[in-house]
């Protein structure tokens, strides 16, 4: 009895063994930044056959999103290679995670291997200058609004794209009421869309916007304007404030700010049954933490500020109402 099941133990592996297996070269791939309209893209990567017995690679799949593999349709040899082709479209913008699923068989067996794939279309490179390195605040009371105008000039040879940066809105280190973007040809553009202008030609950018930040000092920012290939052209703002708050709280359709002597210090979004969404903490005019509540998921997200960068992020247990 002994022997026999010895005998069925060593068979079952002998054919567990005796099987195809294809490894990718590599576990992952970046392709990193991909021009747009550069062509169609095709990455050859190499399989191995790491078992005991022919494969044929029978289908693959990568998803939607005009991507599709091609592959060989001869078996692959115990330890020699054979070729997929990954092909995708460089024309959409944006970035891209598509995962390269190979199925294949050695006859008895059916089975797949996936690779992981992710890349980016950005828009051709060019240059860019704006025609001021300094933007400055009129002497502002609380609750004053300016208005600030300057251009980007297209220095390069293929047309510029300027993107609406409106993260400072939304972490509320500048508190943006309008950013209206003009082309060269005077005709003006919604803030959610991408405006362009060809090369010599200028964007211009008007910025309104309110001093609620109190106290009577100086407040220095960056703007970071986000262009073409990922690059981004940076502007210094100093807001000059010359009156304190005079309310400890200042209640605007959706949001209610928190000052300390005369400064604001923390800023609430409100949804319309007046639940807080997110809270932003100020320190010197500076946006230093903002806290957003999801019920849906029962967790706050804590980030945490350097400059304009999030430098640490935490999801925590929602505190009970």
């Amino acid at each position: 009895m002994k022997s026999l099941l010895l005998t069925f133990i060593l068979g079952y592996a002998t054919c567990a063994n005796a099987q195809g297996n294809l490894v990718f070269e590599q576990e992952k791939m970046d392709l990193g930044n991909i021009i747009q309209h550069s062509g169609t893209g095709k990455l050859k990567l190499e399989v191995t056959n790491t078992g005991t017995t022919p494969v044929i690679i029978t289908r693959t799949s990568t998803g939607d999103g005009g991507t599709f593999a091609e592959y060989q349709k001869e078996p692959i040899s115990p330890g020699n290679k054979g070729i997929i082709t990954f092909v995708y479209s460089t024309e959409s913008l944006g970035p891209r995670s598509r995962t390269l699923s190979v199925t294949y068989g050695d006859g008895d067996h059916e089975l797949y291997v996936s690779l992981p794939i992710k890349y980016q279309i950005i828009l051709p490179p060019t240059s860019v200058e704006a025609t001021s390195d300094q933007l400055v605040t009129k002497p502002l009371h609380f609750n004053e609004v300016d208005t600030i105008r300057f251009s980007f000039k297209n220095t390069g040879n293929k047309p510029l794209h300027m993107y609406y940066p409106n993260y400072y809105s939304i972490n509320k280190e500048v508190l943006f009421v309008r950013l209206e973007i003009t082309d060269s040809a005077d005709n003006c553009r919604d803030v959610d869309y991408t405006t362009s202008c060809a090369p010599n030609d200028y964007i211009r950018a008007t910025i309104l916007l309110k001093n609620i930040y109190g106290g009577e000092k100086t407040i220095n920012h960056t703007l970071d304007f986000v262009y073409n290939s990922l690059d981004t052209v940076s502007i210094p703002l100093t807001i000059n404030s010359i009156e304190k708050a005079t309310a400890s709280t200042q209640v605007s359709p959706g949001q209610v700010c928190y000052y300390t002597n005369g400064e604001l210090t923390q800023l609430d979004e409100c949804q319309v049954n007046g639940k807080v969404t997110t809270s932003y903490y100020f320190n010197s005019g500076i946006c230093t933490r903002t806290i957003r509540y999801e019920a849906y998921n029962k967790q706050q997200v804590v980030s945490h500020y350097a400059g304009n960068k999030v430098v640490k992020k935490e999801n925590l247990p929602l505190k009970a109402d």
